[in-house]
């Protein structure tokens, strides 16, 4: 399959944070080929390039689980369900109708029993580029922690590091910002706000430590994976 636009930019993108990748970090055509065939739909070509270059890491696991091709689903409503929140208490698909096109609406249930689908991204490619942040803070990358931090600490991140454009219409008010292999995640939480942070290295955490003043070493993690 000739490589999308989205699909440089997503290799481009992880490998930043997971290194490079190789034939073993996505699954095989075959796979894919296989799971149209048990649907009877052709699966989104952006959806189908995620899978072929990256679908096979445990970082689609770390935390909300993307389905591998032989998992996907089509619900009794004509939804294809393709990842599942961390408790299954959210459920993300692409609905058949739509599942021919390149980059099609992504929509989200709570419950797969008489599901109301919302809209939760425009298009498949933005749900992807969410989904990586989103997991990088919540185990994918090598390393994380975690604090409470004030507003002039907010204020700092928005000055040092990069803003991530994340386009969920289910995200609120959480920030995600980037840089040199980390990842932090705001979240407004009473009256302070709730930092998550995610390195490729302790380093990569001691260096956010150092720029923010915060106790971030006192609570890094590894990933249980």
């Amino acid at each position: 399959m000739q490589t999308t636009v989205f699909g440089e930019k997503v290799k481009k993108l992880i490998q930043g944070f997971v290194g490079q990748l190789d034939s073993q970090a996505g699954y095989p055509q075959c796979d894919l080929d296989n799971a149209e065939d048990g649907l009877g739909i052709t699966i989104p070509k952006i959806l189908k390039q995620y899978y072929l270059l990256a679908g096979r890491l445990s970082f689609n696991q770390a935390y909300n689980r993307l389905l591998s091709p032989d998992e996907l689903f089509l619900t009794d409503d004509k939804a294809l369900v393709f990842c599942r929140e961390s408790q299954d208490v959210v459920f993300w698909s692409i609905q058949e109708r739509d599942a021919g096109k390149e980059d099609p609406r992504v929509y989200q249930a709570s419950s797969l029993e008489q599901a109301n689908w919302e809209l939760d991204h425009k298009h498949v490619s933005d749900f992807l580029t969410t989904f990586f942040y989103w997991q990088a803070v919540n185990g994918g990358l090598e390393y994380g922690s975690y604090a409470n931090v004030d507003k002039q600490t907010v204020e700092t991140i928005r000055r040092k590091w990069r803003s991530i454009e994340t386009k969920g219409l289910h995200i609120g008010d959480m920030e995600f910002f980037a840089k040199s292999g980390q990842v932090l995640c705001v979240l407004p939480e009473n009256n302070s706000y709730s930092l998550s942070v995610a390195g490729t290295t302790k380093e990569r955490i001691l260096d956010i430590d150092d720029v923010l003043g915060t106790d971030l070493q006192k609570h890094i993690q590894r990933p249980l994976w």
